[in-house]
């Protein structure tokens, strides 16, 4: 899980204080790259609120750690060997944004990551990122949720 971001609280309110690790889910764009191989390119974070009103600084992101195992999952149930749909190739922030290039194993005999990549090439893919906020940096913006 890549760590270190910013992440400002626009309401102000949590159910659990502290630094613990958080996701934010991106309705991802994405343009695939080369069908047979299963690559597509996509954007996985912005700096746009989330659901709990949380924006991640962008500029921020450690991607050391995440690098060095930069599974794709399916979904959140880790526990599923078949949720590791896929791997990036690679990530990086441009501009205000988490940019990737993953390859989906397309055609290896598992059914999610043929639909995932299905899904990429609708551009009806979601992203997930987690991130431990440096709470000690982060910062209440006005006119929250």
């Amino acid at each position: 899980m890549p760590t270190g971001p910013d992440a400002e609280q626009t309401s102000g309110k949590r159910s659990r204080p502290g630094n613990y690790p958080r996701l934010m889910y991106t309705f991802g764009e994405t343009k695939a790259l080369e069908g047979k191989a299963g690559r597509i390119h996509a954007i996985v974070s912005t700096e746009t609120r989330d659901r709990a009103g949380d924006i991640i600084r962008q500029d921020t992101w450690d991607l050391k750690n995440f690098m060095k195992h930069p599974v794709l999952l399916a979904n959140h149930d880790y526990r599923d060997v078949r949720a590791q749909v896929g791997e990036w190739e690679e990530m990086a922030v441009k501009g205000k944004t988490l940019q990737g290039v993953a390859r989906y194993y397309v055609g290896e005999g598992n059914e999610q990551a043929d639909w995932g990549f299905n899904l990429a090439v609708k551009e009806r893919a979601a992203f997930s990122v987690g991130f431990i906020p440096d709470l000690k940096r982060a910062a209440v913006l006005p006119g929250g949720n």
